[in-house]
């Protein structure tokens, strides 16, 4: 079926390999990279009324978690990993739910369990959200577009990879993504400490691959204007 197609994208290798592995030959497949590093930050100036709204002041880290079906999240985790991290670093958690549904009660309980924490409870719009993440000194993210949205904020994150998706983007990156099935205090704090003493030089790496990966997300355009093309 998909040999039948006009034109294919994919966003990152791992796809790539894996329409290869299932013996798609044609059409040719193009390789660019996800719309969303597209997308253009709110202005400095509403990102500030952001802040303001939530009396928010840097330096702080902002978590980007989501619970899964018929699973149970590690709360207390969490709750210890974050707060130790917090008393170590003297930064402040914060935590955006990207998902109503999914995220929201999460954050919110977490907010709750953490002194000084807080939970960004409100509807943005994906500008406003990389204009958030901007400020952070780091993003912890389990949803994939949490992790786009860091890069194009050029904020160091740490990922968690509870899908292959997410591992393939921070692949992309070549940042290491910690399997959400193994982690424990030890490897989150660890993970975040190595990436909050490192954030500069990390910062930098990022914008140049970053850079890289947002041209090859107008390719996506490029092969619409082609298959318009050929639909006369």
């Amino acid at each position: 079926m998909v040999n039948r197609s006009t034109v294919i994208t994919v966003r990152d290798e791992a796809s790539l390999r894996e329409l290869s592995a299932l013996g798609v030959k044609k059409p040719s497949i193009t390789l660019t990279a996800d719309l969303a590093l597209m997308l253009d930050p709110a202005s400095s100036d509403q990102t500030e009324a952001l802040l303001r709204n939530f009396s928010l002041e840097p330096p702080f880290v902002l978590f980007c978690l989501r619970t899964l079906k018929g699973q149970e999240f590690p709360l207390d985790l969490f709750v210890r990993t974050a707060s130790a991290f917090q008393h170590a670093w003297g930064t402040r958690m914060v935590f955006l739910p990207f998902q109503a549904s999914f995220d929201l009660s999460l954050a919110q309980f977490l907010a709750r369990s953490i002194p000084q924490s807080l939970c960004l409870d409100g509807t943005f719009a994906p500008g406003e959200i990389i204009g958030l993440l901007s400020r952070a000194e780091l993003v912890v993210g389990m949803r994939l577009h949490a992790l786009i949205f860091a890069a194009k904020a050029r904020t160091p994150f740490v990922a968690l990879s509870y899908d292959p998706k997410v591992k393939a983007f921070a692949d992309l990156l070549e940042q290491e993504a910690l399997p959400y099935g193994a982690l424990t205090e030890k490897i989150i704090f660890e993970k975040l400490a190595q990436t909050w003493q490192n954030r500069s030089t990390i910062k930098r790496d990022l914008d140049q691959r970053v850079s890289k990966l947002e041209a090859r997300a107008e390719d996506n355009w490029k092969s619409l204007e082609s298959l318009l093309k050929l639909l006369g």
